[in-house]
Order: structure tokens, then sequence, then C-alpha cells
């Protein structure tokens, strides 16, 4: 009995860590964004109705490669990314890992960070990235599908956060 209570004390005491870590980020990203400076566009130009601005975005995604590209691309990567679905990574961690319900957790958090470790490198490397967006676009699906294919396919708990995290 003593060991169970001391267990849930520890628990709670970790989730309300995490919970005003939370807060905590969510009001540094909050003064970070507030502090974004948005230049003033003026220009005296009518705005295009809804068909029209429908219709320019069509003729956009024809004309222009890049987004001609990146429009199956998106998709590709929306259904790829599905993998994520809560009751899939449930049934994942429970069959394949053969461990508990809180390894869906770890792989969710594994994989939020590297998404914001992601978000920096592209950052950091964005004029890189710009230069030869084409070939980033085509290698990042291609190592973005190979890495969903190792994690399906592993069992090894450690590597499965590390392929989540990448």
């Amino acid at each position: 009995m003593m060991a169970t209570r001391f267990h849930l004390i520890d628990k709670s005491t970790n989730c309300s860590f995490i919970i005003w870590l939370t807060v905590l980020l969510y009001a540094v990203s909050t003064i970070y964004t507030g502090r974004i400076k948005v230049p003033e566009q003026t220009t005296d130009t009518v705005a295009p109705s809804n068909w029209g601005s429908i219709k320019s975005g069509w003729v956009a995604i024809r004309q222009i490669p890049t987004i001609r590209t990146l429009i199956p691309i998106d998709f590709i990567t929306t259904l790829a990314s599905s993998v994520w679905v809560a009751a899939v990574i449930y049934m994942y961690v429970e069959q394949n890992l053969q461990l508990g319900e809180e390894w869906w957790g770890y792989i969710n958090t594994s994989y939020f960070v590297g998404m914001i470790f992601s978000g920096l490198i592209v950052i950091r490397f964005a004029k890189l990235l710009e230069k030869y967006n084409g070939f980033f676009i085509i290698f990042g699906l291609f190592l973005s599908s190979l890495l969903i294919l190792l994690f399906g396919t592993t069992s090894i708990p450690a590597l499965a956060l590390l392929l989540a995290c990448l």
C-alpha cells in the first residue's frame, strides 16, 4: 500500500511539473511571437472575389514548378503522417514494442521534440534550403518515408524513440 501511495505522489509531481513547464514555454513563445515585426503593406489594390482568389491559386499551382511539386508531396506527406494517429501508435506500442501505454506518450513526445529541432535546423539553414529547395523537398520526402518504414518495423524501444524524433 505504501509503495503505491508514493508512486501516485511521484506521478502527480511529474504531471504538475510538466503542466507548469508547458505554461512557461507557452508564455515564452507568446512573448516572442508578439515581438515579430510585420511590415505594413501599402497597396491600394482591390481585394479579389472569392472565385478570383481560388482561380489565382490554381493558376499558381499550374504555373509555378515548385508549388506544382509541393502539392502532391504535401498530399503524400499528409497520408504518411497519419501513422501518428493515436490508435495506431497505441497498437504499435502494445504489439510491436510490447510495452505499456506510457510509451505512447514517449513516442509522441519524441516526435514533437524532433519537429522542434527540425524547425530550428530549417531556420538556421534557410538560405541553403531555399537555394536547393527542389533537392531538399525530394530528399525530405524519401528520408521521411524511410524513417516511417524503419519505425513501423522496429521492435526496439530506444530505436523507435530515435526514429520518431528523426
